[in-house]
């Protein structure tokens, strides 16, 4: 009875850092992620004169073979949900979304403090509706 005690409570010491861990693991997959389709949006743009039209639930088809396929064909993000591309859309030229994303508003605020301001509502990334949203270009 003892053991199944002290396992009890090295379990519940051990239980929130994993939590704490893994959301911190979470949040820099996405970060990476968005910032390798945020580049990968640019070289586009470059190449092209203009940004791809909008995306309707997914990446645009014309971003293929500068996203890495593992982006361009996941279909899910580190934050659950699906990657969206916005171009001209919220008032924003540029952007790239997270469409019905999994995660807690406080994990958007920690990736926000990292990427921004710590504010979800000013700065380059925002939430707006059921979006996650990096913003390329204002």
């Amino acid at each position: 009875m003892v053991v199944v005690v002290i396992i009890g409570l090295l379990a519940s010491i051990a239980l929130p850092a994993f939590q704490r861990v893994k959301r911190q693991a979470v949040s820099k997959r996405y970060i990476n992620d968005a910032r390798q389709i945020r580049d990968a949006a640019e070289r586009y743009a470059m190449d092209n004169g203009n940004f791809p039209p909008n995306g309707i639930g997914a990446l645009h088809p014309a971003l293929q073979g500068y996203v890495p396929d593992s982006l361009m064909n996941s279909t899910t993000t580190a934050l659950g949900g699906v990657w969206d591309w916005d171009y001209q859309q919220n008032g924003i030229t540029a952007s790239i979304s997270v469409y019905l994303y999994s995660v807690s508003d406080a994990q958007l605020q920690d990736i926000d403090r990292t990427i921004d301001d710590g504010d979800l509502t000013t700065g380059l990334f925002r939430k707006i509706g059921s979006k996650a949203v990096l913003i390329i270009q204002p």
